[in-house]
């Protein structure tokens, strides 16, 4: 299962935000915890079981960076 995370940056922060997924958002101060928090967030959100495969393909906001 796959899903676009748009990402951007704020201040020290990475933001993420899943547009497929209503209230499926996140941050963190690395790009490897902010994937890692991402998949987390998508399936929570998204009612997906514990082990579910999610694969995000991420887009950069650039006008946000």
């Amino acid at each position: 299962m796959s899903y676009e995370v748009v990402v951007t940056r704020e201040d020290d922060a990475w933001l993420a935000d899943v547009p497929s997924v209503p209230g499926a958002h996140t941050y963190a101060r690395s790009l490897p915890s902010l994937f890692a928090s991402a998949r987390e967030v998508i399936v929570l959100m998204d009612d997906l079981d514990d082990d579910a495969q999610v694969e995000v393909d991420v887009r950069f906001d650039e006008s946000a960076l």
